[in-house]
């Protein structure tokens, strides 16, 4: 009986590893053994520099909010972390964005979806991340890692390779992010997950549908069959 123990816990980091291994493998055979998953947001809020009051309604559960540089709405999705482990970090993850303007031209060239870096909250203003101690954003308009901003996918991008990939991001009106870096650096790699902001910082105002409506913002992953 004690040998057939050290026998299992011999083989036991082996087989914990081929577990890990199979959620990166870009083996053709596992993405049939996957269901695609999408998970609305949980958390939106609009800061614009000329709202001041964090209770406005205009910055919360509204139908639809307008992107310019003087206004950005920040996302956020909670099964993001709780659902790490089970999503496939080889294969895109995507954001889908909805224009409620007739043309989305101006849209796919100007908005950009940027990593957000510091915790806020849904009392989050242009000026505060939430109205707390040490509330304030470094920069007002949000801490926001620029550097790292994700633009639209044109319809032929490669990360579209699959047909759930391009029916998610089929509609007309929509418009996709491939946000598969932010999971990996942000998500899996420090355990945070303190969402993401949707900018235009050159272009002429965006409408975007919000939350209540059923074109908000949706994330598109992969997880494994079980």
């Amino acid at each position: 009986m004690k040998r057939l123990m050290y026998t299992l816990f011999a083989f036991m980091p082996f087989y914990m590893g081929a577990c890990a291994d199979i959620g990166s493998s870009l083996d053709p055979s596992v993405v049939t053994d996957t269901k695609p998953v999408n998970a609305a947001i949980d958390e939106e809020k609009l800061i614009s520099q000329g709202i001041e009051s964090p209770q406005d309604p205009r910055t919360m559960n509204d139908p639809t909010y307008s992107i310019s540089n003087t206004s950005r709405l920040l996302i956020r999705f909670g099964k993001f972390l709780s659902d790490a482990g089970n999503i496939l970090d080889e294969q895109p993850i995507l954001l889908r964005l909805e224009v409620s303007d007739a043309d989305t031209t101006a849209a796919l060239k100007d908005l950009q979806v940027c990593p957000i870096t510091k915790n806020w909250m849904m009392y989050a203003s242009w000026s505060k991340a939430h109205p707390y101690k040490n509330g304030n954003w470094d920069h007002p308009g949000g801490d926001i890692d620029f550097v790292d901003c994700f633009s639209g996918l044109d319809a032929a991008d490669p990360a579209l390779k699959n047909q759930e990939e391009k029916d998610f991001c089929s509609d007309k009106k929509a418009i996709c992010f491939n946000v598969l870096p932010y999971f990996k650096s942000f998500v899996q790699a420090r355990n945070s997950d303190n969402g993401l902001a949707v900018v235009n910082q050159n272009g002429p105002a965006v409408n975007i549908y919000g939350k209540t409506t059923l074109k908000g913002p949706v994330l598109f992953w992969r997880k494994l069959r079980y």
